[in-house]
């Protein structure tokens, strides 16, 4: 997905506008990943962010116990690793206090493609944290099917079998079947 200069800056989840003084000249620059110290994700990307780099530093929601209560904490999604958008200067990422080092390929920061950076970002939400995919049904929820050849069909559903397909049980002509379908094509009986 690729998008002109102005558009470059992503921050949180959505783009800001760049004023056209500070526009990068080639483009929007070149994913990369850099890796920080043992536990010190968050000071090396406030001090990336210092420089001026733009970067995507995702993290997800787990719970932990801390004296005897469970709460909701945000760590990162890759620990020690966050992604950086580099153009020309990326030898000053080598000396941010925090940063540990970059990937490297060939002695130049590894390209990582545009379009996985993308598809991270779109299942992070604005403060860029990640919503894990949630299933609409229930393991032994009573679905029926609304489109295709078996639509009006009623079944039991056993799962996902993949990201779109969900795996349901029809009993048919004094038989159960496994049938799979879109989960799109469901709804709840």
């Amino acid at each position: 997905m690729g998008f002109g200069p102005e558009l470059c800056r992503f921050r949180f989840g959505h783009f800001r506008r760049i004023p056209p003084s500070r526009q990068k000249p080639f483009g929007c620059g070149v994913w990369s990943v850099a890796f920080s110290h043992p536990q010190q994700e968050q000071k090396a990307v406030n001090n990336v962010t210092q420089l001026g780099l733009e970067i995507f530093f995702p993290r997800i929601q787990t719970r932990k116990s801390f004296r005897g209560k469970r709460q909701w904490i945000e760590e990162p999604l890759f620990p020690r690793y966050f992604f950086v958008s580099l153009v020309d200067q990326w030898h000053s990422l080598l000396s941010t206090v925090g940063v540990a080092g970059v990937i490297m390929t060939n002695g130049k920061p590894a390209r990582v493609p545009e379009k996985i950076v993308d598809d991270i970002r779109l299942r992070c939400n604005r403060d860029g944290v990640y919503v894990p995919y949630r299933f609409r049904f229930q393991v032994g929820q009573r679905v029926r099917v609304e489109r295709g050849a078996l639509k009006g069909h009623f079944g039991i559903y056993r799962g996902m079998r993949s990201e779109d397909r969900a795996d349901v049980l029809i009993q048919m002509l004094g038989t159960v079947v496994h049938a799979s379908f879109l989960e799109g094509d469901l709804i709840e009986a």
